[in-house]
């Protein structure tokens, strides 16, 4: 009878043991599994940080940190979690459609970052083709951020547009680029789980590539109408001034040397920039003419009219004895003449 108590104790702890360890391998299994959440309040919220860091770019020194700001982000929701639980997710319309979203859903049964990555990608390219409504659309704020609220449950899927953001760099001048994200699945309530959170933050990995930046050329040249600076009256040089949105940047000097001309390069093309002459030399007068990118600056001096010389008393003289001279010549010529035709009569 003892013999018999004891075997029954023996059986009933290794029964106890046996059910302990049924019931830790259910749990891990339950964890790990897609659950359906007890209740759907609708009070999800995904929080999008769209940032570009420098330490992601490949521009060098030139980069820098800045927010991505009035980048437009289209949620759409994909997925449902199984009302019985499990471990994927399905598929709600228009993505039911088999034939214009081909894909695998039974994949979807972990949490594989590359597996989710890869069905980001595949759903973002279906949804370009067929052009299903989003679920929801919105516009990063100055500070890159947005968020989606009032979002049941589900599995989403957050697709971005590439944007040109202005920055000014380090070096002080103004910058384009133009960002990119990749497209994100999130899961609401977190990882699909019964109890996780549903409020959710996510940064996108952004792909920022720095446009070259637009610049601009402005050529002057100095122009003079003053009768090949006939009385002498014009400078060896004058000064001219480079204004950029009006204020002075730059004095150069134009002579002989540089032909009256001069060119600057990479002017940075968000600003206005103009030549005008720093001060017109005394008896001259200005006139700019201003072509694209070239401007040309005429000064203008008429120097005074040379008086005809008087006539003296020497000269009527000399002119008076020339004339005698002219008529003594002739008649010497006209007895000549008579002369000859005599001895030929």
């Amino acid at each position: 009878m003892k013999e018999r108590t004891i075997a029954s104790r023996v059986i009933a702890a290794c029964c106890a043991i046996a059910a302990t360890f049924a019931a830790a391998a259910c749990a891990l299994h339950t964890r790990d599994a897609v659950a359906a959440p007890t209740t759907d309040s609708a009070s999800g919220s995904i929080a999008i940080s769209y940032q570009h860091k420098s330490s992601d770019s490949e521009t060098g020194s030139d980069s820098t940190d800045f927010a991505i700001s009035d980048a437009s982000f289209n949620l759409y929701k994909v997925g449902q979690i199984p009302a019985s639980g499990g471990a994927t997710f399905e598929p709600v319309a228009p993505f039911t459609d088999s034939t214009a979203y081909p894909v695998d859903w039974s994949k979807m049964t972990g949490k594989d970052a590359q597996v989710w990555r890869d069905m980001a990608n595949t759903l973002a390219g279906l949804i370009a083709v067929n052009k299903p409504d989003a679920t929801a659309t919105g516009v990063t704020n100055t500070s890159g951020h947005l968020t989606f609220t009032g979002l049941s449950d589900g599995l989403y899927l957050a697709v971005s547009d590439s944007v040109d953001v202005k920055v000014t760099n380090a070096s002080g001048k103004n910058q384009t680029w133009t960002c990119s994200s990749g497209s994100m699945l999130v899961a609401v309530p977190e990882d699909g789980v019964s109890g996780g959170s549903r409020v959710l933050s996510i940064e996108p990995k952004t792909e920022c590539v720095a446009q070259p930046p637009k610049t601009v050329e402005r050529t002057v040249r100095k122009i003079w109408n003053d009768r090949n600076n006939s009385d002498g009256k014009r400078p060896e040089s004058i000064t001219v001034k480079l204004l950029r949105d009006g204020e002075p940047v730059e004095n150069v000097k134009l002579n002989e040397s540089n032909k009256w001309t001069h060119s600057w390069t990479d002017l940075d093309a968000d600003h206005e920039w103009t030549v005008v002459e720093a001060a017109v030399p005394d008896g001259y007068t200005t006139i700019s003419d201003v072509e694209g990118d070239s401007t040309e600056i005429t000064n203008t001096h008429t120097p005074p009219t040379t008086p005809d010389q008087p006539h003296t008393g020497a000269d009527v003289q000399q002119a008076a004895w020339i004339a005698v001279a002219i008529l003594g010549a002739g008649l010497v010529l006209l007895i000549v003449a008579k002369t000859a035709l005599r001895k030929r009569a």
